[in-house]
């Protein structure tokens, strides 16, 4: 989401900076697997229902572990 700010259609653009910069902050303390997949899923609350369609398809095992 980060690398892809631009090409994402966002609901609230400032929220959404500002969630990615939190989220940021959260990865480099270590946090359990249950406050990451929160904090992800803000962020994704924020994108447009058409942004959030085309990541159906990523890859979340790195949330699984």
């Amino acid at each position: 989401m980060d690398t892809n700010f631009d090409e994402i259609e966002w609901t609230d653009r400032q929220a959404a900076y500002r969630g990615l910069q939190q989220l940021k902050q959260l990865l480099n303390i270590n946090p359990s697997k249950d406050r990451l997949q929160e904090a992800v899923m803000e962020v994704v609350g924020l994108m447009s229902p058409q942004s959030r369609a085309s990541i159906a398809n990523i890859n979340t095992d790195l949330l699984r572990k």
